[in-house]
């Protein structure tokens, strides 16, 4: 019988960590950081910086622990695999990953995989470390996998594949782990025999002294006055799911524009890191959108994806930050933290069921403006509502929410290590069911 009083590992297979600054790579990043307090040494298992696409941000680099086993594999490179239609870097790497990840796992006799998903097809994994590694899989779902399809065909494929791949992937993984619970009960509801196995959920956790990368905010600061143009300031990706809630609010700002046009004129729509993509592939997900309503002078879209101080800095320098929710109720809100932290005003559209805006309702943040309501079931729905908290962030009458991270329960659970101490629980199940078993 194992040994349970041995040191516990965790091998975290990811194909992106820092230098990559993408939300996969901060999540490993921040578990690696702070699963040593839960009694669990990481190994971790990526892809070497130079075969992924994405421009480096070595300054994360810094923020990682010293002494952590790193092994790096090669992946097949992009400027050939995209001449047949192939960029993702999962598949770029896969045999790579799997033969390192089945050596490392029986090199660590007892250690415990876990597997960040997306990029998705990293999910194939799975069985193949759990049978070659003879070791328990714990998959960390970021985002699901299944999700609506759009029109386009490489949508339908991706929707095809995810459909039928899922669940043979997911065979004989040992526990799961997300961003939010509705992840886990869909799994579930898909796959039976995981039903019963240890699962939990934790949302995005911000790294406090991450903000060591750009200095601290400087507080809370009155509005704009006069002319001024009040800057709302938007970080990430864009989804398909999250365009119909971007529609909503340049819908308000079109209204606002028809009926308060010297109002309207003040306010200024920012819209930074909208794609994954890089280089000339970044291509703008919100102008045409923009173009539709004539709003071209008050909304600028910047779609490649900025470094994560860069972002940092522009949520602590904005006068409005924008949480822009999408159609889902397991939207995450990964830079909710940062942006409660940066202690700026906050517009918030997010539908009424999902956790970020329970909290923010807790927290009585009141330019949060909710659908999935009886009054506003859709996000268009929302748009005069979107409006009229606009026109009160201009005249400053929705304060700074106030968040006290030292004090309140739900707010401490947002951090990175409060998220690791989650995993860690789901790691500690899985550990002790294996040492019954055996």
């Amino acid at each position: 019988m194992p040994d349970n009083t041995a040191p516990r590992r965790c091998i975290v297979v990811t194909p992106f960590y820092p230098p990559s600054g993408l939300p996969p790579a901060h999540r490993a990043r921040l578990f690696v950081r702070h699963l040593s307090s839960f009694g669990w040494t990481p190994t971790v298992i990526t892809v070497d910086p130079r075969d992924r696409e994405e421009p480096p941000e070595t300054s994360l680099e810094a923020t990682l622990p010293v002494g952590i086993r790193t092994e790096h594999v090669r992946a097949l490179p992009a400027r050939w695999t995209r001449r047949i239609g192939i960029g993702d870097l999962a598949l770029r790497a896969l045999p790579g990953l799997a033969l390192r990840a089945v050596r490392v796992a029986r090199e660590e006799s007892g250690a415990i995989v876990l597997l960040i998903v997306p990029p998705w097809y990293g999910l194939w994994l799975a069985p193949v470390i759990a049978w070659g590694g003879r070791t328990p899989v714990v998959v960390d779902y970021v985002d699901p996998w299944q999700i609506q399809r759009t029109a386009t065909l490489k949508s339908r494929l991706a929707s095809w594949i995810a459909r039928h791949t899922e669940g043979v992937s997911l065979r004989g993984v040992s526990g799961l782990f997300a961003v939010a619970d509705q992840i886990i009960a869909d799994v579930r509801a898909r796959s039976a025999a995981l039903r019963a196995a240890p699962a939990g959920a934790a949302p995005y956790g911000f790294e406090p002294t991450d903000w060591g990368l750009v200095g601290e905010p400087s507080g809370p600061r009155a509005p704009p006055s006069g002319q001024l143009p009040m800057r709302i300031v938007y970080l990430g990706a864009i989804s398909e799911a999250q365009l119909p809630v971007l529609s909503a609010l340049l819908d308000a700002l079109a209204s606002l524009r028809d009926q308060e046009p010297a109002t309207a004129t003040r306010l200024r729509l920012e819209l930074y890191g909208t794609t994954y993509a890089t280089g000339a592939r970044a291509l703008p997900r919100a102008m045409d959108l923009v173009r539709q309503r004539g709003l071209e002078a008050q909304v600028m879209e910047h779609p490649t994806r900025l470094p994560y101080a860069e972002a940092l800095g522009l949520t602590a320098g904005a006068d409005v930050n924008l949480v822009l929710g999408d159609t889902t109720q397991y939207y995450a809100a990964s830079k909710l933290m940062p942006v409660l932290s940066a202690q700026r005003p906050i517009l918030a559209l997010l539908h009424a069921a999902t956790d970020p805006a329970a909290l923010l309702r807790r927290l009585g943040g009141r330019g949060l403006v909710c659908y999935g309501t009886p009054d506003a079931p859709s996000p268009s729905a929302a748009v005069s509502a979107i409006a009229r908290t606009l026109i009160d962030l201009l005249h400053g009458r929705i304060p700074v929410v106030t968040a006290d991270f030292a004090g309140d329960a739900a707010l401490t659970s947002r951090t990175a290590e409060r998220m690791t101490g989650a995993l860690a629980a789901v790691l500690d199940q899985v550990a002790n069911q294996r040492w019954r078993a055996a």
